[in-house]
């Protein structure tokens, strides 16, 4: 599962791959996935989270998101 910390939209794995030139650059992991740096064909710089599904706080994790993703839309 892929989340991209910017701007709310649907990326396929194809625009993922490319934004995040193969995940190339790792700016962080945690418990519940890694971090990469990417960037849109806007410039736009962004992050984007591989979730590691296992991990039993992906669900908290991604609740917590949700709100700080609205406060700042």
């Amino acid at each position: 599962m892929f989340e991209l910390y910017s701007k709310p939209g649907l990326y396929t794995l194809i625009e993922v791959l490319d934004m995040t030139n193969n995940f190339a650059k790792k700016i962080g992991k945690n418990h519940s996935g890694t971090m990469y740096h990417g960037k849109l064909q806007t410039g736009q710089k962004v992050g984007v989270k591989v979730w590691e599904l296992k991990s039993h706080s992906v669900a908290e994790e991604f609740d917590q998101f949700q709100k700080v993703r609205n406060l700042n839309a």
